[in-house]
């Protein structure tokens, strides 16, 4: 640094004398602030080469008289250098890193008059060679002088000057000389043309093209001669013709300063046969032109052109001939016609041109005549497109019509193109016979055609999006190659299953047809716990079974069937079994007038089956073919004539985009032409007369705006003038005489203040002065209306309406408005009524509460029409928070239910109950466990003899006080003698010879002191000296040969360490070495055959990864590959012939939806 510090010493003293520019031209502003370079950085050197850009250059006589350098580059630092003489600099220690630079070229007076920029990469320790080259500024101003002088013997009597094409002005003062003289001109190009005159007639010009640069003065003096007065001008030269934009275009030279105009001749002939173009000899083109547009130029001639000049002494000679023409594309076809009838006739098309195609072309129009068209449809292609037709049959002719880039243009006909595209027609839907649990036939109706034999060719897939929708193709597997055969035999499918089939026959000619998608489906094999599974309305938490008798406890209050949808009897409330489960939410349900039901809702199964959100079911509860299959949830349903109308929340119905409305053919299952095209939901329907009422959230529907409420022409589906213009939802409307009467959220409608009911004048749309005027404490919904005799019945969410205090649910006069005495108040937290139905004495009522006409009832009651009390009709459709009945219909003795609820139906039963097997149903044996606390619940069961062994936390069952342990009568349900007396809870039995072994939560039991687990004697309830003695709670057992298998939540048990669960010797009480080693609670056990079935809360057991259940070897301890995967805890198993019955808290069990409890296959794991 000293050394550096120096040496910039002594060159400021050398400035003093050199002064300050010299300095700055000798170091550059790089590295540290004292000129030293940074020893932490790179550096390297760059060589500067300035250049001027050809494209750029000024005149010679515009010179640089000198350079300035300035750049920047990395971290900030710059470099600037001034007063550079040559054309070569060298810059040392640059930063290395990315550079820019600028050259400046300036003159004497430091004007800028050039510059240049450029980029440079330095490197470390070496020398980079940039080359900058500067473009003359024309960015400010510079000055022109310009002197015209001629001959005094020449008279003229004005000068005039024309700037580019500025007006003129004459500047001539007298004498044979004219100045013009400019000091401050813009930088740019400018042409002056002076006109020398005398009494009106130009005697000579003078063109100058000048080119003014910044800071830089032009000046010229021009002499004219005597030659270049009072003559005939000189010929042009140089012409040459060329194609142009639908033009021919010639340019040339011209070599007079006296013409007064030109004159253009066109030939179709070289040397002969010329006629004027542009301009005559009395009337020419202008002065001083140099080119010429020939716009009459037809397509494909060749032309021949010259030009002469002439003024008012005469004509030069004729220029040089030059020729061209306007060449039009060429247009080629690769098939040119073809009269073999084709059900789809194809070309490649060529079009080409030097030029190119004008924007939009080529295109191409297909017509049934020969003659060019002089209008119709084109569609633009690209030169070697394959080109096709493929629609209505006969004789068709392919028109090509082309325009190049220079505005030429071609027009091209084909030969004859016969297309026969017709299809076969055919002959009936597929359907399907001999139906097993393994496969079916697929049949079909033949089809019929002209066109020669037929063949057909059969796809299948296991899901509905089987069909790309163009055409007849398919993205299924195919069952069946191409064949004249009209049925086929599927074998080997998976029982209780839906496939869907497609069939497509061809013609001779290649014309196919394609059948209608069909879902078909195998039989269920039957399983020994009903039809569609059993629900409760509570935990199951362990079963045990005998003699076709499926014995479950747990935490519940009902045993019904897992459905969300049911049929029940009007005399006894009990469910039909025979009637299948749905899988999801139920909206809405009408009866079919036959004895069975269309339902409608959020469902995707019913039964066995296939159905998304809306399904027929027959009378006899089988499920018919007819399938809209509906992509959104269905709100609401109505019958007429030929047709359902539906409502709800879809885009896609009947095969058919519909948007939240559409009429459906009752036969087919498909959509109708009938379209409404509602803008959002529809909540209700309602047919009466030509006209289907609507009502919902929408605001644009039947191509009308209508806020919320509607009349669409069941003809046509669009909306009639009837508007009766609801402010808010609409849910329900019932049609009844003269009046169309509405429930919903609005407060106006029918142009009057109404709160949330009303009654419509079915011809005007106006509010007619019935007003029972709903309220609450917050808000109010009406929900449901039935019109019967001369009452209005109204369900919802209010506290009054009609005058009077109701609650929820009310009869209105249909006359007065007013609520009549008919109070059945639906109660319960945040109450509600869906839907009514009235039949006979009753009015049936669905919605959620849990009090009704004075009786507790479960969301669904029959209410006596009379006295508004609840009848002994108690259906109890779940209970809990979140159940309710969304809809129901009466159809003779029976009630279609449906709603958001897991049960209904079936018996009350007090936390333990048995189940037969073949029907699914409850029977009469009812122990009814209870205890002191809201825990009550039976834990375990065991059979042996006559006896089921129970235990759990109860303090009573069968009529006696039993604590936590108990044996039941098999037969009578009464609690025997046998009363071991636990000090708290038992989790799990298990009978083994003489002895119930037990596992539980309990220090004692039998009279003697035992920690989680003891053996019990069979006949006087007293422990035993077997003490194994768990460190936790033991949760499940079960007896194999000579071992007691546990599990649990323990850690240490028989005096071995074992995680969760062991094998305990039956006769020592000891661990044996099979561990399993669960990492989480083990809830159930069942010993079948060589393995050892678990379930609980683990993933992990065996050495393997399992999902809450898994089947452990009973000699390894190790997994098994059986794995059902629970989607939630499993609590109980029970082994019966070749299935595993599962119980617990999971909603799908082996990838199908199961309520609680499944059936698995012992071999394959499959759920049944």
């Amino acid at each position: 640094m000293k050394k550096t510090n120096k040496m910039i010493y002594l060159i400021i003293i050398v400035s003093t004398f050199l002064g300050l520019n010299c300095l700055q031209n000798i170091i550059p502003q790089v590295g540290n602030s004292d000129g030293s370079k940074n020893t932490s950085e790179k550096y390297g050197s760059l060589n500067i080469n300035i250049t001027k850009n050809s494209r750029t250059i000024a005149p010679d006589f515009l010179s640089i008289d000198h350079y300035d350098l300035t750049g920047d580059g990395p971290d900030g630092n710059t470099i600037n250098v001034a007063n550079i003489l040559g054309t070569t600099k060298k810059i040392e220690n640059l930063l290395v890193g990315s550079w820019s630079l600028t050259v400046l070229g300036k003159d004497s007076n430091n004007n800028t008059i050039a510059k240049g920029s450029a980029s440079a990469s330095i490197i470390e320790n070496a020398t980079t060679d940039l080359n900058i080259a500067l473009h003359y500024q024309q960015i400010g101003y510079g000055s022109v002088d310009l002197t015209i002088d001629w001959d005094p013997i020449v008279s003229v009597d004005s000068v005039i000057l024309q700037i580019n094409n500025d007006p003129t002005i004459d500047i001539f003062t007298g004498g044979s000389s004219v100045n013009y003289a400019n000091g401050s001109v813009s930088s740019g190009f400018y042409k002056y043309i002076f006109k020398l005159m005398k009494n009106g007639k130009m005697l000579s010009s003078v063109i100058e093209s000048v080119h003014i640069y910044d800071y830089h003065s032009t000046t010229k003096t021009i002499t004219l001669t005597t030659n270049d007065f009072d003559k005939a001008p000189n010929a042009p030269s140089g012409l040459t013709a060329a194609e142009g934009y639908n033009k021919i275009v010639l340019d040339w030279t011209d070599n007079s300063k006296v013409e007064t105009g030109f004159v253009v001749e066109r030939s179709e002939s070289s040397g002969s046969g010329y006629s004027a173009l542009g301009g005559t000899d009395a009337t020419p083109l202008s002065a001083n032109t140099t080119t010429f547009d020939d716009t009459t130029a037809v397509i494909g001639t060749t032309y021949y052109y010259r030009v002469k000049a002439v003024n008012s002494f005469g004509s030069s000679a004729y220029s040089n001939e030059a020729s061209a023409k306007c060449d039009p594309p060429s247009i080629t076809f690769g098939r040119n016609g073809n009269v073999a009838p084709q059900k789809e006739q194809t070309t490649d098309v060529t079009v080409t041109d030097q030029s190119g195609m004008a924007e939009g072309y080529p295109k191409y129009q297909w017509t049934q005549s020969a003659t060019f068209p002089a209008e119709g449809t084109w569609t633009q292609f690209t030169s070697g497109d394959t080109l096709c037709r493929s629609t209505g049959d006969g004789d068709y002719y392919l028109h090509i019509y082309a325009i190049d880039g220079k505005g030429n243009e071609s027009k091209a006909t084909s030969n004859k193109f016969v297309l026969e595209t017709t299809p076969p027609v055919i002959g009936g839907a597929i359907w399907f016979s001999n139906t097993t649990t393994s496969g079916f036939t697929v049949n079909w109706g033949e089809a019929t055609d002209d066109n020669g034999p037929l063949q057909y060719k059969l796809y299948y897939s296991t899901t509905d999006n089987l069909w790309d929708v163009t055409g007849c193709e398919t993205n299924g597997i195919v069952a069946m190659e191409w064949s004249s055969n009209t049925s086929y035999n599927m074998t080997g499918l998976s029982e209780k299953k839906s496939y869907y089939f497609n069939a497509i026959v061809k013609d001779a000619a290649g014309n196919t047809a394609c059948y209608d998608m069909k879902q078909g489906d195998t039989d269920p094999t039957v399983v020994n716990i009903g039809k569609d599974g059993i629900g409760t309305d509570g935990n199951i938490n362990c079963m045990v079974q005998k003699d076709g008798i499926l014995y479950i406890g747990g935490s519940f209050s009902r045993v019904g069937r897992f459905t969300q949808g049911a049929l029940l009897d009007m005399s006894s409330d009990y469910e039909d079994a025979n009637f299948p489960a749905v899988n999801g939410s139920i909206r809405r349900v009408i009866s079919d007038g036959g004895g069975g039901w269309i339902i409608g809702g959020g469902f995707t199964q019913v039964g066995a089956y296939t159905r998304n959100r809306i399904a027929w079911i027959n009378s006899d509860g089988s499920v018919r073919d007819w399938n809209p299959n509906v992509n959104g949830e269905v709100y609401t349903l109505a019958v007429s004539g030929n047709n359902v109308y539906v409502g709800g929340y879809f885009t896609s119905i009947g095969g058919k985009a519909r948007n939240r409305i559409a009429a459906i053919d009752i036969t087919t299952g498909l959509a109708t032409d009938w379209n409404p095209n509602a803008d959002r939901a529809v909540r209700a329907l309602a047919v009466s007369g030509s006209n289907v009422y609507v009502g919902g959230y929408f605001t644009s529907i039947g191509g009308k705006a209508r806020n919320r409420i509607a009349a669409i022409d069941i003809t046509t589906g669009l909306a009639t003038d009837w508007n009766p213009n609801a402010s808010y939802y609409v849910y329900t409307l019932a049609a009844s005489g003269s009046n169309v009467y509405v429930g919903g959220d609005f407060t106006t409608i029918g142009g009057k203040s109404r709160n949330y009911i009303a009654a419509i004048d079915i011809t005007t749309g106006l509010a007619t002065d019935w007003n029972p005027d709903a309220s609450g404490d917050y808000y109010a919904h009406v929900y449901t209306l039935a019109v019967s005799g001369s009452n209005v019945y109204v369900g919802g969410n209010f506290d009054s309406i009609g005058g009077k205090s109701r609650r929820n649910i009310a009869a209105i006069d249909i006359t007065t408005g007013l609520a009549t005495d008919w109070d059945p108040n639906a109660s319960g937290d945040h109450a509600y009524v869906n839907t009514l139905a009235v039949s006979g004495s009753n009015v049936y009522v669905g919605g959620s509460f849990i009090t009704i006409g004075g009786q507790s009832r479960s969301n669904i009651a029959a209410i006596d029409i009379t006295t508004g009390l609840a009848t002994d009709w108690d259906p109890n459709a779940s209970s809990d928070d979140y159940a309710s009945v969304s809809t129901l219909a009466v159809s003779g003795s029976n009630v279609y239910v449906g709603g958001h609820f897991t049960a209904i139906g079936g018996k009350s039963r007090s936390n333990i109950a048995a189940i037969d097997i073949s029907t699914g149903l409850a029977t009469d044996w009812n122990p009814n466990a209870s205890g002191d606390n809201h825990d009550t619940s039976v834990n375990t069961l065991a059979v042996s003899g006559s006896n089921v062994y129970v235990g759990g936390d109860f303090t009573a069952i069968g009529g006696k006080s039993r604590n936590y342990i108990a044996a039941i009568d098999i037969t009578t349900g009464l609690a025997t003698d046998w009363n071991p007396n636990a000090i708290y809870t038992i989790n799990t039995l298990a009978v083994s010879g003489s002895n119930v072994y037990v596992g539980g939560w309990f220090p004692a039991i039998g009279g003697q002191s035992r920690n989680y687990i003891a053996a019990i004697d069979i006949t006087t309830g007293l422990a035993t000296d077997w003490n194994p003695s768990a460190n936790g709670e033991v949760i499940t057992l079960a007896v194999s040969g000579s071992n007691v298998y546990v599990g649990g939540d323990f850690t240490t048990i028989g005096s071995k360490s074992r995680s969760n669960i062991a094998a305990i010797d039956i006769s020592t009480g000891l661990a044996t070495d099979w561990n399993p080693n669960a990492d989480g609670t083990v809830s159930t056990l069942a010993a079948s055959g060589s393995n050892v079935y678990v379930g609980g809360w683990f993933t992990t057991i065996g050495g393997q990864t399992r999902s809450r259940i898994a089947a452990i070897d009973i000699t390894t301890g190790l997994a098994t590959d059986w794995n059902p995967n629970a989607s939630g805890v499993v609590y109980t198993l029970a082994v019966s012939g070749s299935n595993v019955y599962v119980g617990g808290y999971f909603t799908t069990i082996g990838g199908k939806i199961r309520g609680r409890i499944a059936a698995i296959d012992i071999s394959t794991g499959e759920v049944k």
